[in-house]
């Protein structure tokens, strides 16, 4: 097939957490970790993660979902999930589009701690890829949602002629993929630099 799921069921099954079906946050954790934003306004959700490095894996400790939120409610979210987490060390923001004014908001607050992303075609192949090798290493840990197991399920590889893609379809139940992004933006700092090898449409 020319389309098909980047990440499977199986993957997906072994990273999850055992306790809690829909809890939105992990115990509190004061060591490293890392944040990444997901924006949107009317069309899609906004998501925020954020995920603690345990050494040998990397743990989902937050997951916020918001809905037609505005821009400063959002700020505002970010600012109060961050506070728990004393030891976090970067924020990563989709600041392609609207997602601009939030980068230049929040980093007045936090300075170079927050880091803009471009969703280039080419940024978004490395972030799907890495996200995807640490599932496949069995090296992360999600959280127990439905919503956000719907939305890793979504992000679909696609061939295209120029090569491959990975994106999500909007759909009500799944947005675009927003929680899948969000998370690939948090664990950019555990997967930067791992190459991956693409044949034949697979991830090698």
């Amino acid at each position: 097939s020319d389309e098909s799921s980047l990440l499977t069921y199986a993957e997906i099954e072994d990273a999850k957490e055992i306790d809690g079906s829909s809890v939105e946050e992990m115990s509190f954790w004061d060591g490293p970790s890392d944040a990444g934003y997901d924006v949107g306004r009317k069309k899609d959700v906004s998501v925020l993660s954020v995920v603690g490095d345990m050494g040998a894996f990397v743990r989902m400790l937050a997951l916020r979902i918001l809905r037609r939120e505005s821009f400063d409610r959002q700020k505002q979210v970010v600012r109060d999930t961050l506070a728990g987490y004393p030891g976090w060390g970067k924020l990563r923001i989709d600041e392609t589009g609207m997602g601009i004014q939030l980068v230049e908001d929040l980093a007045k607050l936090y300075g170079k701690r927050v880091e803009g992303i471009w969703f280039t075609r080419e940024k978004k192949t490395e972030m799907a890829l890495g996200l995807k090798s640490l599932f496949e290493e069995r090296r992360i840990k999600i959280i127990n949602d439905r919503i956000l197991i719907a939305h890793l399920l979504a992000i679909k590889r696609k061939a295209t002629d120029s090569g491959l893609t990975f994106d999500a379809d909007r759909t009500a139940e799944t947005g675009h993929g927003d929680c899948f992004w969000s998370l690939a933006l948090a664990c950019l700092g555990h997967t930067r630099g791992r190459k991956a090898i693409i044949r034949r449409g697979c991830v090698i």
